[in-house]
């Protein structure tokens, strides 16, 4: 996972203000991040809506599975 921290990171948010916005725990977004456990698709389409922001042709596929 580490393209999504890539972009988490210039989106200039932490893995606090990630797991807020996804309202899920800390932990359980860092598991997410770290791959352990996997993103829901709710939870997928919001950070593809967020990375849009700055890179507007993201895909899911490419967030998530490249």
């Amino acid at each position: 996972m580490t393209k999504l921290k890539g972009y988490r990171v210039m989106l200039g948010k932490t893995q606090r203000d990630m797991a807020k916005e996804l309202n899920i725990s800390l932990q359980s977004y860092n598991n997410k991040e770290l791959g352990k456990t996997p993103f829901n698709d709710k939870e997928r389409l919001a950070i593809k809506s967020m990375v849009a922001e700055i890179k507007s042709d993201i895909t899911i596929d490419e967030l998530f599975y490249s």
